[in-house]
């Protein structure tokens, strides 16, 4: 995902329209240089969800996946929201 320095992008399994899962799942994501910068798990409930204010612009990497490698389904939303 390209981010300008200042945009946020807010995604996960919760937390946005078209977002869902019953699963426990867990979301991780890392900035331009592969450093994590966020993560997030339950964020109400089961699912995860984040919002990230980028400090650097570049090439950012969102990560879904299962807590404790269970199996899990669902839809990720996601969004980029301009510079303010």
């Amino acid at each position: 995902m390209q981010l300008q320095q200042g945009q946020t992008l807010r995604f996960g399994t919760e937390g946005l329209d078209n977002a869902y899962t019953e699963d426990d799942t867990y979301i991780r994501l890392y900035d331009p240089n592969g450093v994590e910068v966020d993560s997030n798990d339950d964020y109400d409930n089961r699912g995860s969800f984040i919002s990230y204010v980028a400090v650097e612009t570049g090439t950012y990497s969102m990560h879904i996946g299962c807590f404790a490698n269970d199996y899990c389904t669902g839809t990720v939303a996601w969004e980029v929201l301009p510079t303010e």
